[in-house]
């Protein structure tokens, strides 16, 4: 049997249905109405009448955890908690952590609304955390994102901490152009081809950045603070250029392209890299590009992940350069972990050449590399 609430919207339901299938209702029935409703609006549900603050900290668990960002609607957007009723809205949109993270797609909901209301959707959005950090990701694979979108970010540019860009052609020109004081993360993936040169005059926290066909003269950034980078796309002269500037990284990820032979600079010193992963694109039948990074001096290197052959030179083996190359940084490697683009049946054999010449370092693997 119902008890409770159940019970009496119920009783609410029965008497209004009698009512209107009597032509003269009794008038003991609308007073037993009144107060079936009276005692139904009595009721306090327990969630209801927990403090504000607890729901507003139970709201900030049903989104992405922070620098994670929360989509314009779905599960993980913090607008449905703002549609239960009046109560939870008010909560919601006072609760600034729930606005400080924002994924920006040129598909739904963008796609079926008006520029304007697009606008002010964003405007909106980032109005309610006016004083946090913001984690921004913009996805316009298609070109389709309006300007004016862009403008509305571009506003908040100064609360920036984590920027995420991935567009088919170039950004707005004057995107970055102006103060950055909270950025500590950035990562691009557009054409950069169309754009003479970005800059970055003023981002003195900005520590990590991921970049895609990129060039060292189409983007300046304060390269020496860096201590994280991720480069694809990237050719061997780039690579080496970068290198040169990058003086405190501490874990280093390329993905080189082409075969250029870059002018080697006698000597970069990366003191404090701990991680050095390069990947290379095969040429011709599974030949990789050749790696010219044997002059850096890595004293601090733990980890590195290369193609097999990375280091060869043309007059001397894969096994020395790459011993000269540790012995000269007098690093202490503990994992190395190779790919083999060659597709060599004698893989064993060639995991065992490394496995006898290098017996200090704890972990060696050698690993076919798909493509």
């Amino acid at each position: 049997m119902l008890a409770g609430p159940q019970a009496d919207r119920l009783l609410v339901t029965d008497d209004e249905l009698e009512v209107e299938i009597r032509l003269t209702p009794p008038a003991t029935l609308g007073a037993e109405k009144a107060l079936d409703q009276e005692q139904l609006g009595s009721y306090k549900f327990p969630v209801l009448t927990l403090p504000n603050e607890i729901v507003s900290l139970i709201f900030e668990h049903c989104v992405p955890i922070y620098p994670q960002t929360a989509n314009l609607r779905g599960i993980h957007s913090p607008v449905p908690l703002s549609h239960v009723c009046s109560k939870w809205r008010h909560i919601a949109v006072s609760t600034s952590g729930l606005w400080r993270t924002l994924s920006i797609d040129h598909s739904l909901p963008f796609d079926t609304v008006a520029t304007p209301a697009k606008v002010d959707w964003v405007k909106t959005w980032l109005a309610r955390a006016p004083c946090q950090p913001l984690s921004i990701d913009i996805v316009d694979d298609c070109a389709e994102l309006p300007l004016e979108v862009y403008e509305a970010v571009i506003s908040h540019r100064e609360r920036w901490e984590y920027f995420s860009l991935q567009a088919l052609e170039s950004p707005p020109d004057d995107i970055f152009d102006g103060t950055m004081p909270l950025l500590r993360n950035l990562s691009l993936q557009c054409d950069f081809r169309s754009i003479n040169s970005i800059a970055f005059p003023d981002a003195p926290l900005l520590r990590e950045v991921t970049l895609s066909n990129v060039s060292p003269s189409s983007i300046q950034l304060p390269w020496s603070q860096l201590t994280q980078l991720y480069l694809s796309s990237l050719f061997p002269e780039d690579g080496i250029q970068i290198l040169s500037m990058t003086t405190n990284l501490v874990h280093c990820e390329l993905s080189l392209v082409g075969n250029g032979i870059p002018t080697i600079p006698s000597e970069i010193q990366l003191p404090q890299l701990e991680t050095l992963i390069v990947d290379c694109a095969p040429l011709g039948l599974g030949r990789p590009t050749p790696g010219h990074f044997a002059t850096c001096i890595v004293p601090a290197l733990k980890y590195l992940q290369c193609p097999e052959g990375f280091f060869r030179a043309a007059d001397r083996s894969s096994i020395d350069v790459l011993s000269s190359f540790i012995s000269r940084s007098g690093c202490k490697l503990q994992q190395l972990h190779l790919r083999d683009y060659h597709y060599l049946s004698s893989s064993p054999k060639v995991w065992l050449d490394y496995r006898t010449a290098f017996p200090s370092i704890t972990k060696i693997s050698l690993n076919k590399a798909f493509v």
